[in-house]
C-alpha cells in the first residue's frame, strides 16, 4: 500500500524544484512481502528509498524529486519499485508511482486567471488576488503594478506585503483590483 497511491507535487517552483515523500507498508501484519529497491525512474524525478521499522513492521520511505531548472509545464513521470511476492520469494513484483508537477515561475498570482464575474453597467467592483514566491525562503518587493490592455484606465491597482521584512520584502503578497464605474 502506498500512500499518496500518486505523489502530485502540484506548482512546482522552477528555480527550486520541489520533493515528495511516498510511504509504503505491505498493509498486512506479518507479512513477508518487501520492496527490494528502485527498478527504474523517469527522465525527469530522481527517487531515494528508504527502509525504517514502525511498530513492528517495515516501512518503505520513498522520497522523489523534481530538481530546478526543469522546463515550464506539466511534468508527469513515474517511479517502479521492485518488491518480492507476497510469500517474501523472487524479485519480479512491481509497484508503479505516478509523479506529477507543474512546473512554474517562482513568483506566481493566484488565481492565475482573476474574473470579474458579472457586472452591471456603472457597478464598481474589487477583486483580491495573492502573488506568492514560491521557492522556500524567498522574499519578493513589488515596486509597482500596472493594468494594461483597452481598460486598463479603468481599473486601479493597490499592493500589499503580508509580513513584510525589513527591506520591504514577502514571501506573499495582496493584490487588490477596483473596477471604476463604466467599465465596457
Amino acid at each position: 500500500q502506498a500512500t499518496p497511491r500518486a505523489l502530485d507535487l502540484q506548482d512546482t517552483p522552477q528555480g527550486a524544484g520541489e520533493a515528495g515523500v511516498v510511504r509504503i507498508v505491505t498493509g498486512v501484519p506479518g507479512s513477508k512481502a518487501r520492496v527490494l529497491g528502485i527498478a527504474e525512474h523517469g527522465e525527469r524525478v530522481q527517487a531515494e528509498l528508504q527502509e525504517t521499522y514502525s511498530l513492528g513492521e517495515s516501512l518503505w520511505v520513498l522520497t522523489c524529486t523534481v530538481p530546478p531548472a526543469e522546463p515550464l509545464g506539466l511534468l508527469r513521470d513515474k517511479v517502479v519499485l521492485s518488491t518480492t511476492a507476497a510469500d517474501g520469494q523472487g524479485s519480479s513484483g512491481e509497484l508503479s508511482i505516478d509523479v506529477w508537477a507543474r512546473i512554474v515561475p517562482d513568483v506566481l498570482i493566484y488565481p492565475a486567471q482573476i474574473s470579474l464575474g458579472a457586472m452591471t453597467r456603472g457597478e464598481e467592483k474589487h477583486v483580491t488576488a495573492e502573488v506568492r514566491a514560491l521557492a522556500p525562503g524567498m522574499r519578493v518587493r513589488i515596486r509597482n503594478a500596472r493594468a494594461e490592455g483597452p481598460a486598463a484606465e479603468m481599473l486601479r491597482l493597490s499592493h500589499a506585503a503580508v509580513a513584510p521584512d525589513s527591506q520591504g520584502r514577502s514571501g506573499q503578497w495582496k493584490l487588490e483590483i477596483q473596477v471604476t464605474p463604466g467599465l465596457p
